[in-house]
């Protein structure tokens, strides 16, 4: 009989909480969209001491309520504290655990806060982590790999569907090109240092950021997104990056201030468009008809 995806995603669940067990719940997991990093910790959590201080931290309030879904669904008998990574700082209590998901958003100072408890024991996950911050987080808190199956791997194994990119390029304007010179020459800097000296690598990274959020807000980049829409003649989902820019680009957008009536809308076909946030679609999941 031929293995299911379902019979697959189980096997790899099985076998990345086993590592996590045989590692004492210390390192990094790098495991694909779909495969279950919930549910694979979960597993891995059965057994644990009920006097164990167990922490899960999510970038975002949305990811918290996927917890409380999975442990519910699991019905797992753990009970941890769950809070944003934004409330680290607050933690004072000595931690057994401390698991930090989607590790790859942490910022400088949550990194800082990391250092400041201490805990017992350290488990990143996440979907995808960059070289630069796997090499940091391994440096910074003494970490391995213990899980490294990336979003290629899963495609190749018929987890996620298979997927085609298409570039839009989209030409700055002499004002925007001189700011973000500006901008490329500060990450560059920090970057030449980085090579030679670790502990630049975070001044790197929001140099970095820093440019990210320039580029996002860019007349010329809005500008491209709406005539690339206009070649469209099927339905689409618009990731935009602030509300700002997701409020300039569509009409039809799911967000905090809209709630689910617009994405109930799209799944039943009723609009053939979404703006979504990407601060608020990380950690969901939702069924769409095709």
């Amino acid at each position: 009989m031929k293995e299911t995806t379902n019979d697959l995603r189980g096997k790899l669940q099985h076998s990345f909480s086993k590592l996590i067990k045989d590692n004492n719940y210390t390192g990094i997991c790098i495991i694909a969209p779909r495969v279950g990093k919930c549910k694979t910790v979960l597993n891995a959590l059965i057994g644990t001491r009920e006097s164990s201080t167990i922490v899960i931290s999510v970038p975002r309030e949305s990811i918290i309520n996927t917890w409380k879904e999975e442990i519910i669904k699991w019905q797992s008998d753990i009970t941890p504290k769950l809070l944003c990574n934004t409330s680290l700082f607050k933690v004072k209590e000595p931690v057994d655990l401390l698991v930090i998901d989607e590790c790859q958003l942490l910022s400088p100072k949550q990194i800082q806060a990391i250092k400041d408890i201490n805990p017992k024991r350290l488990l990143f996950i996440t979907g995808t982590l960059n070289t630069d911050k796997e090499v940091l987080y391994k440096q910074v808190f003494k970490l391995t790999t213990l899980v490294n199956y990336p979003i290629d791997k899963a495609i190749e194994d018929g987890i996620i569907a298979d997927f085609e990119i298409n570039v839009v390029k989209s030409k700055l304007t002499t004002e925007e090109k001189t700011k973000y010179d500006v901008l490329t020459k500060t990450f560059t800097s920090y970057s030449e240092a980085a090579k030679s000296d670790r502990r630049y690598a975070m001044a790197r990274n929001v140099a970095a950021r820093k440019r990210m959020h320039f580029i996002y807000n860019t007349e010329s980049k809005v500008k491209s997104v709406k005539e690339f829409i206009k070649t469209l003649d099927e339905r689409y989902i618009l990731f935009s990056a602030n509300t700002k820019v997701s409020e300039e680009l569509s009409d039809n957008r799911f967000d905090s201030k809209v709630k689910n009536k617009n994405l109930d809308k799209f799944i039943s076909k009723e609009i053939n468009d979404l703006g979504v946030i990407r601060m608020v679609d990380m950690g969901k999941r939702y069924a769409l008809t095709s």
